[in-house]
C-alpha cells in the first residue's frame, strides 16, 4: 500500500516574501501570471511567471525584487553579454537585458523554500530554430533556495525546462493552461519535484527531483 506523501502548497508572494526580502516601497509591482493547472495535475503547482519587460508600462525588467537578489550575478552577466555583443540598444530603460523567471514559493516550519528558473539569453537554450520543431520549452538553470530569518542557502541545478506561454502566445496557439512547468514540494523528503507538461502530458526529459539545501 502506497503511503501518501504530505505536500506543501505554494504561498502568495505578497504574504511571504515581499516585505521580508526588501521590496522597494512605491516601485511598480511586477506583472505576474499564474493560470493554474489542468484537473489531472491538481496535486502539482504551476510556477508563477514574470512578464516580458517590454509589456510593462515602464519598459523595465519585471522580476520581483527577491528574484533580482537571488539571481543578481547572472542578471548582471546577461546584461554585460548584450553590451559586449554590441546590443546595448536592446537593453530596457533600467539598463537590464531581457530576462524572465518562473518561481514557486513554499513555507515549511518557519522557513521559506523558493524554486526559481531564470530565463536569460546567456544561460538558456531554446528549441531548434526550424519550422519542423514543435518544442516549446527552453533549457535553463534552476535554483532552490531556503530562507530562515536573515539566513539563506541555495543549490543550483542545470537543465530545467522553462515552459510557460501565458504571455506572447499567438491566437490559435497552444493552450497556456496545459503547457507549463510545474512543481511539488515533498516536505518529508526535503525535495522538490519539477516537471513540464506539453498539452497536459509530462515531458520525461523535464522530470527532475531537486534536493532542498539545509540551513
Amino acid at each position: 500500500m502506497l503511503k501518501r506523501i504530505p505536500l506543501m502548497r505554494p504561498l502568495a508572494l505578497s504574504s511571504v516574501l515581499w516585505a521580508l526580502l526588501s521590496a522597494q516601497a512605491g516601485a511598480e509591482e511586477p506583472m505576474l501570471g499564474n493560470l493554474g493547472v489542468p484537473p489531472e495535475w491538481k496535486s502539482w503547482d504551476r510556477m508563477t511567471v514574470t512578464a516580458p519587460g517590454y509589456m510593462s508600462k515602464t519598459k523595465t525588467i519585471q522580476l520581483p525584487d527577491f528574484l533580482m537578489k537571488l539571481w543578481a550575478r547572472e542578471i548582471a552577466e546577461n546584461d554585460q553579454k548584450f553590451r559586449d555583443e554590441g546590443n546595448a540598444n536592446l537593453l530596457y530603460k533600467d539598463g537590464h537585458a531581457a530576462a524572465e523567471a518562473l518561481y514557486s514559493v513554499y513555507q515549511d516550519s518557519g522557513q521559506t523554500v523558493i524554486v526559481s528558473i531564470l530565463y536569460a539569453a546567456k544561460y538558456c537554450q531554446d528549441g531548434p530554430n526550424d519550422a519542423a520543431s514543435t518544442q516549446l520549452h527552453s533549457v535553463c538553470p534552476v535554483r532552490v533556495t531556503v530562507v530562515r530569518g536573515q539566513e539563506s542557502k541555495s543549490a543550483d541545478y542545470p537543465d530545467a525546462c522553462y515552459l510557460d506561454i501565458t504571455y506572447g502566445n499567438p491566437p490559435g496557439g497552444p493552450n497556456p493552461v496545459t503547457n507549463a512547468t510545474l512543481t511539488r514540494y515533498d516536505r518529508q523528503a526535503g525535495m522538490v519535484d519539477l516537471i513540464a507538461i506539453r498539452d497536459s502530458r509530462s515531458l520525461p526529459q523535464c522530470a527532475k527531483r531537486l534536493k532542498v539545501p539545509a540551513l
